[in-house]
């Protein structure tokens, strides 16, 4: 008899993406993205907000060394969410099915996310339960963070909408050249997706995803999927999206 769904701790998950390559299973990544060439289409026509910079890296988590550890943490603010419930437990319900051993899984996986064990069964029955994290954003600093629910990313997030009421967590991100807008992009989750939307920044939010040639710009309020291997850019740093389901 299969067992139940494990409990899903909604706090601070732990990945290791820098041991040596023979103690760990490398998430996958479908192919490595063309050097990311800045866009300066218009740059000398679009205001660039300068006030408040500061030195490059991402505010609210410590940087952490590519050849450290890698801690999965959510960012610090100050601001605290206005609306009832906490940010860390936005975890929606979603249909997907369990493995043999009861780890609930993207209705598409091959393999269990958790456990690894072959999603090939007799016969699947679709279910509704709480959608675990799909993985993290690791940021061009070392630092990850866990993809359980939704960021609003930019140099003072904390003036988003979505943060004061709670329904993400704000991501301050600073390259120190006042590139980045104080609201900038949002990384969301969409059933088992995660989604990026360009919050009307200045200067334009770029994506890649594995299997294209080129970067492209997201049209501000678009929502574009990130695919696993995916990449964004806001100023000068970069976010890659690592899923934890096996592809």
């Amino acid at each position: 008899m299969a067992e139940g769904p494990p409990s899903l701790e909604p706090s601070v998950v732990l990945f290791d993406l820098s041991g040596p390559s023979e103690a760990r299973n490398p998430l996958p990544i479908a192919s490595m993205p063309p050097p990311a060439v800045p866009d300066r289409r218009g740059a000398e026509a679009e205001p660039v907000e300068t006030e408040g910079s500061a030195p490059l890296g991402h505010e609210g988590a410590a940087a952490v060394s590519s050849d450290e550890a890698t801690e999965v943490m959510p960012p610090e603010s100050g601001a605290q969410p206005q609306a009832a419930g906490a940010v860390s437990d936005r975890r929606h319900l979603v249909h997907g099915v369990n493995c043999a051993r009861g780890h609930f899984n993207n209705p598409h996986a091959l393999y269990c996310g958790i456990c690894g064990l072959a999603m090939v069964q007799n016969s699947v029955v679709v279910v509704t339960g709480s959608r675990p994290p799909l993985g993290v954003l690791l940021s061009d600093d070392g630092t990850a963070y866990s993809l359980e629910g939704d960021y609003v990313l930019g140099r003072q997030p904390d003036l988003a909408e979505d943060v004061a009421s709670g329904r993400a967590r704000p991501l301050k991100v600073d390259d120190g050249t006042g590139k980045i807008s104080r609201v900038h992009a949002r990384v969301a989750l969409s059933d088992w997706d995660v989604v990026v939307t360009d919050l009307r920044s200045h200067n334009g939010t770029r994506m890649f995803n594995p299997g294209e040639t080129t970067w492209r710009t997201l049209v501000p309020d678009e929502i574009a999927v990130l695919r696993p291997g995916g990449r964004i850019v806001l100023g000068q740093c970069t976010f890659e999206f690592q899923s934890i389901q096996r592809q």
